[in-house]
């Protein structure tokens, strides 16, 4: 597996005892002894790694300590051959006395940084543009920075306390995970993509490194950009260098079928993986068997059950720092233990593909409700607003309750319109939450985050607005999460071909009305792929690795039994009304399974958070 930092501190005051609490930090229940952490100190700061080749990712210069993780490279031929002739710690220890923070314009690929200049009293924290590695952090009055990969690692610093945040257990219910820069713990932030911190004299900042610049304007030559796109992918999985202990998921999807397509050209045969399910509208291996026929790949596939779920989950639950709630991180761990059980050590993954391309079904949706901002207003207000709700009776025709919907969420501003369908949207939420935990909370924070991220773009069109979002939400705090968690789970690596520098820039010059040409999702990536791809997985409705949670837990009992004890468990919280998770039992049962047993899976995943890392919570309690 590949170095990480499980635990870094930079102490401001004191130097007693720092290795001992690096140590402890740096140290996880279960790490090989060939693993033990390499601890560099410098003055009253200093530094642990964690990894099988530790060493290597260690900086030690002239007071210059610090670490750096991941596949990074440098934009610069010379600090490339520096890299190449004395290793990559020592061209960024050389990056940063030319530079200073600004070495960062230069550093490339996935990566997670930390430099302590103890002669400048300054510490540099700074992860990839995608957010693919992840750095928490937290300020203390008298240890100064403290800081590392992990968000539980971090408390065993004798001085952090591990205090839930009532607002983070929000933003979780809301999204499903706890978004940057916001921790589940308290006075703990985590870095966002393309972000880094500098704490120098007892002040801390955080800035953006990195911004796309999107073409709003310019119409380039198609077809060269098709040419461009494919060089570029293959010029990244060149670059990622997989080799015969490499493989790829593959859920017969657009994305995942392009990247097996052009490893296969790299190493043949590629070894692709797949889940599937017995249960129909879940199951797409017959798409991967497509692809996989097309390019020849060597392919494996398994079947998820509902008993796999109930076994695995305690697993699951511990392998996040954070609250964790999408459910499809089951058929990832299985993929990704598919994988390792057929020898192979590092996963290439398709992810990232539809928020740099526009392959997701809402950014359509956004488009069609943006065409009521362009009606004028006479007209809206002198008709079509009437006909909707202006006479007796209105909502009880289909044509009329539609068009009453299509406006109430066209008038809903962006980016709020994007959780419409959001439960704390469709159900007041008193009638959820529990006063205690109410009363603790600023209801409107989740909403603020995404308008924060939203209106902070350079983009002038809603769509490329969306995707940047998307970059955050959907990809750094969710999507990422996600598949690099289970595949360490599970015993692999994993590579995301289409998140390269390059493939995300370029993309960024690909106008708008090209990724989505007449309401047509992918158009442009679609059209590049049209020659290359096997017709039924380019016209395929989109999918993935969904989960029917909803549906076995109807019909599974040992996985009802589970989530209903988890439900009783996390009333006694006093995070949610006992009155709601009642009725969102009898909604389950009797109304749309798959909507409602989401928010349980949910609750669920919460409440075996709380258990398997031995967390003491309860809303409203004095702390």
């Amino acid at each position: 597996m590949k170095n990480s930092f499980y635990g870094l501190a930079a102490a401001s005051e004191q130097s007693g005892g720092l290795s001992s609490v690096l140590e402890r930090m740096a140290n996880r229940p279960g790490m090989e002894e060939m693993s033990r952490p390499v601890i560099q100190i410098s003055g009253s700061s200093g530094i642990a790694i964690s990894g099988r080749e530790a060493t290597q990712c260690l900086v030690a210069s002239d007071g210059l300590v610090g670490a750096v993780s991941g596949a990074p490279y440098w934009s610069s031929d010379q600090l490339e051959n520096s890299r190449r002739e004395s290793g990559f710690a020592n061209s960024v220890a050389i990056a940063y006395r030319q530079h200073g923070a600004d070495l960062l314009r230069f550093l490339r690929g996935t990566f997670s940084l930390a430099l302590i200049d103890a002669r400048e009293k300054q510490t540099i924290l700074a992860i990839d543009r995608m957010g693919i590695s992840q750095l928490y952090y937290s300020q203390h009055p008298k240890s100064g920075l403290v800081f590392g990969s992990s968000a539980i690692q971090l408390q065993h610093h004798d001085q952090l306390l591990a205090q839930i945040n009532d607002q983070a257990i929000f933003k979780y219910l809301y999204f499903h995970m706890v978004p940057s820069p916001c921790s589940v713990f308290e006075n703990q932030h985590k870095l966002r993509p393309g972000e880094c911190l500098i704490y120098a004299n007892g002040k801390l900042t955080t800035r953006p490194y990195w911004t796309a610049e999107f073409n709003e304007t310019r119409r380039p030559n198609r077809r060269l950009l098709e040419e461009e796109l494919h060089e570029l992918l293959r010029q990244s999985l060149r670059r990622l260098s997989p080799d015969e202990d490499s493989g790829c998921f593959l859920s017969g999807g657009i994305d995942s079928s392009t990247i097996a397509g052009m490893m296969s050209e790299i190493q043949s045969p590629t070894k692709t993986f797949t889940i599937g399910f017995q249960e129909q509208g879940y199951d797409e291996t017959s798409f991967a068997r497509i692809t996989s026929n097309h390019f020849k790949t060597q392919h494996a596939e398994y079947i998820v059950t509902p008993s796999d779920v109930v076994d695995i989950l305690p697993d699951i639950a511990r392998a996040y720092d954070e609250p964790f709630g999408n459910s499809s991180v089951v058929p990832t761990y299985f993929c990704a233990r598919l994988a390792r059980d057929n020898g192979i050590g590092t996963l290439f993954g398709g992810d990232g593909g539809d928020e740099i391309f526009a392959g997701n079904v809402r950014y359509v949706t956004q488009q069609v409700f943006s065409i009521y901002d362009r009606i004028p207003g006479l007209f809206k207000k002198g008709f079509i607003e009437p006909l909707a709700f202006g006479w007796a009776g209105a909502d009880r025709f289909f044509p009329t309750r539609k068009l009453q919907s299509y406006v109430r969420q066209a008038r809903v501003p962006m980016p709020d319109r994007l959780e419409t369908y959001n439960y704390f949207n469709r159900t007041p939420i008193q009638d959820i939450l529990h006063p205690a935990f109410l009363d603790s909370i600023r209801p409107q924070s989740p909403v603020e985050a995404l308008r924060e991220t939203y209106t902070a773009s350079s983009a002038s069109t809603m769509l490329n607005r969306i995707l940047q979002l998307d970059w955050k939400f959907t990809l750094a705090d969710n999507d990422l999460r996600k598949v690099v968690s289970m595949c360490d789970l599970a015993g692999v690596d994993v590579e995301f071909p289409f998140l390269d520098d390059d493939v995300v820039e370029f993309s960024a010059r690909v106008p708008a009305g090209m990724k989505i040409n007449n309401f047509r999702l992918r158009h442009f990536f679609k059209r590049a792929m049209r020659s290359y791809l096997p017709r039924e997985v380019l016209t395929k409705s989109k999918h993935g690795f969904g989960l029917p949670f909803g549906i076995w837990m109807k019909s599974y009992k040992p996985l009802q039994e589970l989530a209903y004890d988890c439900l009783s468990d996390i009333g006694k919280r006093n995070i949610v009304r006992p009155a709601y998770l009642n009725e969102l039992i009898d909604a389950h049962h009797s109304a749309h399974a798959h909507y409602y047993g989401e928010f349980i899976w949910v609750l669920m995943m919460l409440e075996l958070w709380f258990k398997t890392h031995d967390i003491r919570y309860e809303a409203g309690e004095d702390r």
